[in-house]
C-alpha cells in the first residue's frame, strides 16, 4: 500500500516535528486574537475574546486527542489488540 508506505518514511521525529509546527502555529493565531481583542474597536473586543477562547480550546484537544500514539479508536477488539498489544 502506497499510503503505508509513505507514513514509514516519516521518522517519529519528523511527525513529532509536523506536530509541533502546526500547534505552534494555533498558538500563535490564538496570540493574535488576544493582541486583536485588546487593540481592537470595543465593538469587536467580545469577538476576538470569543475566537480566541474557541481555538484554545481546540488547541487543547488537539494536544489531548490528536496525536497517534494518545487516542486510538477502534471499535473492533480484535483490531484494537492487534494494533496495541506488544506480544501479538
Amino acid at each position: 500500500n502506497v499510503c503505508k508506505k509513505k507514513k514509514e518514511l516519516l521518522t517519529d521525529r519528523d511527525k513529532k516535528e509536523m506536530f509541533n509546527y502546526r500547534q505552534k502555529a494555533q498558538a500563535w493565531f490564538i496570540v493574535f486574537l488576544l493582541v486583536l481583542a485588546y487593540i481592537g474597536p470595543a465593538g469587536a473586543t467580545y469577538g476576538f475574546l470569543f475566537a480566541a477562547v474557541t481555538f484554545g480550546m481546540l488547541l487543547i484537544c488537539d494536544f489531548m486527542f490528536l496525536d497517534e500514539k494518545e487516542f486510538i479508536y477502534e471499535p473492533e477488539y480484535k483490531n484494537w489488540k492487534a494494533r496495541t498489544a506488544p506480544d501479538y
